[in-house]
Parts: structure tokens; sequence; C-alpha cells
């Protein structure tokens, strides 16, 4: 006996349950069947009202306590081992044991992402300090809990089923690969793995990817991060509610129930914003060479902790203007810019995923970072910012003048120091952009018999010359105390701009 995309969907969702709103956790339930765990679960008097997590309500969980109580071959599991993994580098995330003792059914199931693993998700997309360097900490931690339980219970008899959904479902394809004993995976929108794993770990993956099943809904964003194994097959999501796009992560997007708590699946394509976001990032990742790859998906996995996790804006603005992550904002910024001009379709993605998030106004502010690289005169008021900056002289008067022509172009106030920190982005992107080159193709995932090819990153510093010093602060902006207008303001910046453009030349 094996177990059905349903089944184990069904218990995947059951391991989401938390001590919340009247919802009872597995977590202390090992030695127990999971029919007698649900029957403590009063469906009757749960809060409408609790936070149950991106996704879900009370409503919904009825459902799937219903389905499972309704489901002989989920309700006579019982619960061996569950896990909540607190090891080294370890980001809570939990596992369960469910065993059919009468078919010698083990499935091992693992939760998805924890609030402390997002950050995990994106160091596994380049070399990690982990000992095979490719493998991260937590994922090392699940292998490690699945060999010991495994022995702990003698469960060589078993036919054993590994499963998981997003971080979980990644887990799950990690011991399938590296574990002979996993006889069947399911991974329910879990993410790939990084160009180096993919070469790292080849022979294993040959050897282990008919094994691996991928179930994944056409617009999930976590499925197509790195580089995927095994088989595909997407579904439709189904009741999207006031989560909005980022439902379609949420384990039960799958399941279009009918009034007696049963539920169906719908095959579909992926989702083309997807597949074209996909491309994008597999391009981004691979333009990078390992030093700077690796503080940019240490950038995205901050990124997307507070996002995801913690919905902050003050954080994600906290992240992009921190000077740790300045040069990686700038090289995604010029990156996007570039991607978008090779492949135009690109733009029309991103602009149907940033409208299902409600973020429109996301879009509107790249467009108009966008025409200010193409705008000559931003880009010699830069030039010129940057060069008084380097040479230590005084520059407030013309950081006065900047706030006052980003807050008329981009509609947003900026302080002195983050008008600052967006001179240095704006010129390092100035310079990026010249180094980049993106062919078609560069952006689909590639099976362990491609080889993948890595292209450096190109940082080139601007250089200025100091002898020019003195002639710029001797310049009529900078000895009057008169506001001057645009006009006039500009023709000043011309000068300024020529200097150091002849200095250059």
């Amino acid at each position: 006996m094996t177990y059905s995309t349903k089944e184990l969907l069904g218990i995947i969702n059951l391991m989401y349950i938390t001590n919340t709103g009247g919802l009872i956790s597995c977590k202390d339930y090992s030695g127990h069947t999971v029919f007698e765990w649900l029957n403590d679960i009063d469906i009757l008097h749960l809060d409408p009202y609790a936070h149950y997590g991106v996704g879900f309500s009370a409503e919904e969980y009825v459902q799937t306590i219903q389905y499972a109580k309704n489901t002989a071959s989920l309700y006579d599991l019982e619960i061996w081992e569950t896990n909540i993994d607190n090891k080294p580098g370890g980001g809570g995330g939990f596992s369960a044991l469910f065993v059919n003792t009468r078919y010698k059914v083990a499935i091992f199931a693992f939760r998805g992402t924890a609030s402390g693993e997002w950050k995990d998700n994106f160091i596994g997309g380049g070399r990690t300090s982990q000992n095979d360097g490719v493998s991260t900490a937590q994922q090392e931690n699940a292998l490690t809990w699945y060999k010991e339980v495994y022995d702990k219970y003698h469960l060589q008899e078993y036919t054993t089923i590994v499963t998981g959904h997003s971080k979980g479902g990644n887990k799950a394809k990690y011991v399938a690969i590296l574990d002979d004993t996993a006889n069947l995976c399911v991974s329910f929108d879990g993410q790939g793995f990084s160009d180096e794993f993919m070469n790292k770990y080849g022979e294993r993956i040959l050897l282990r990817q008919e094994i691996i099943h991928n179930r994944s809904i056409d617009y999930d964003f976590v499925n197509i991060i790195l580089n995927d194994v095994g088989q595909k097959t997407y579904y439709k999501g189904f009741h999207i509610g006031a989560g909005g796009f980022a439902e379609n992560h949420a384990p039960n997007t799958y399941m279009n129930y009918d009034d007696s708590s049963n539920f169906s699946l719908e095959e579909c394509d992926q989702a083309f914003e997807m597949i074209e976001l996909d491309r994008f990032i597999n391009s981004y990742c691979r333009s990078q060479n390992f030093k700077y790859k690796a503080t940019s998906l240490e950038m995205f996995g901050a990124l997307a902790q507070a996002i995801l996790v913690f919905g902050d804006i003050e954080a994600v603005k906290e992240i992009l203007f921190d000077q740790t992550y300045q040069k990686q904002v700038a090289y995604l910024l010029a990156y996007t810019i570039k991607y978008e001009q090779t492949i135009p379709v690109f733009r029309e993605a991103i602009a149907s995923i940033l409208q299902s998030f409600n973020m429109e106004q996301a879009l509107i502010l790249f467009e108009n970072i966008l025409e200010i690289v193409n705008n000559r005169n931003f880009n010699k008021i830069f030039t010129i910012l940057m060069f008084l900056l380097n040479i230590g002289t005084k520059f407030d008067w013309l950081l006065r003048y900047v706030q006052k022509l980003l807050e008329k172009k981009m509609k947003l106030s900026f302080s002195k120091k983050e008008v600052l920190h967006l001179v240095t982005i704006m010129n390092l992107l100035k310079e990026y952009i010249l180094t980049i080159h993106i062919q078609k193709g560069d952006g689909d995932d590639w099976k362990v018999e491609d080889n993948p090819s890595y292209h450096a990153l190109g940082l080139h510093i601007l250089e200025t010359q100091n002898d020019i010093k003195n002639k710029i602060e001797s310049m009529k902006i900078l000895n009057t105390e008169e506001e001057m207008d645009e006009e006039e303001f500009m023709h000043e910046m011309d000068q300024i701009y020529s200097l150091l453009t002849e200095t250059k030349e």
C-alpha cells in the first residue's frame, strides 16, 4: 500500500494545526492515533476570529479535520515521533512520523517554513558553510533526524515516504536524494537546489530523482526558487481569501472542498508569470561569483523574512538602506533593468505579480528608478555628488537640491542620509549595468547533465581626480546664498560635469 497525493496533502495540512483558537497541535500526541488527536479538538467551538496563519481560517480547519476523520487511511495512522528543529542552525521547523502499522507504511512529514527558516531557504542558493559546502544546517538536521528515527524504530520492513510543504518539501527532497531508505518523496511547493548542489550530488540525483514528485500550485512563488529535481505537476488554487496572492503558497489552496468535507484537485499548467520569475531568479543568481552571491542570497532571505513572516515594511526599508547590502541592491536593480531590456515579457510578468500582491506602488517606484537611471540630468548630479563625497568637500547645497528633485520625481521624501545612500547605489548601478550581459535561456532550471556557467560580477569603481576640487569650489553655486532656479542650477551642474568627464578622458 502507498498513499495518494490527496492523502499526503491531508497529512501536511494537519501538520499546520497549532495550539491556536481552540485547535490542538499533534506535538504532544506521540503514541496516539490521528483519530484520538483530532477527537480532542472541539471543532464546534473554534474561534472564528483567531489568526491561524496565511490561508487558514477556522472553517477551513474544520474541513481538513473532517476530511481526515472520514478517511480511514489517515485516522488510523499512529503518531510515533514529533520533532522541533532546535539544533545548531535550526530554525524551529516541525516534523513528525506517522505510521500505518497494518500496511507497514511510515510517513515522515515536514511542515513548511518556520519563522526562523526563511534565511536558510536562500542560504541554500549557493556555497554554504556546512562540511559539504552546498547543504544548509536545516537540511542536514532534517536528514539526521530522519536517520535517527528510522534506525530507532527499525523501519527496514516498512514502505517509507518523505513528504513536506514549502521548506518541508525541500527537506523531504533532500532526504530522498541522500538516503536510499526513502521509497517515495512527495513535495508540495518545495523549493529546489543550487547549481553547486546539483554539481556535487549529480550522481545521487540521477539515481534518486525518479522517486521524487513535485506538486505545486500554478501561482506558487516558492517552488520556483532554484533548480527542481524530479517530476512536476501543477494544480489550480482555490478559495484565495484575505491573504491575497500570498495564499497561493498556503497548503490548503490545493483543496476544492465540497459540502461533505471531501476535496478534489484540478491539474493545470504553471502560470507564465511564475515561469518568467523562475528564469529571472536563476539567471540573476548565476550572474554572480560565489562571494557576492552569498551576500545577495542573505539579503533576499532577510527580505523574505521581513515581508512574508513579519509583514514589516519598515524592516524592508531598513534592509534596502543597510550599507552591508549596498552593492547587492545596486546590482539587483541593474540586473533587473538589463534583464527587462533583454526579455521584455519579464516586465509583464512582474507587473502582474505586483498587482496581485496589491503592490502597484512598487512597480511605479521601479519605473521611477528606471527613469532616473536614464535621465541625463540626474546622472550628472549623482556623478558630481559622488565626486564631492569622495574628496570630502561640503555638499549640503547639492543635497538640498537632490532632495527636492527626488521628491518631485518620485513623490517620496528622503533624509540626507538616505539621499547619500541612494546616490551611492545609483552610481554603482550605472557601473554594474555596463558589465551585465544576459543570454536568453540562461535562467532555465538545469538538469544534472548540464554544465552551469558563471559570470563574475564586474565591480568598477568611479575614479575621480582631486586636482579639480578647487575649480568646483570656486564656482558660483558654492558662493551664493540665493536660491537658483532649475535652469540656472542645471547650467552649473553641466559645467561641473564637464570638468569631471574631461578629467576622466
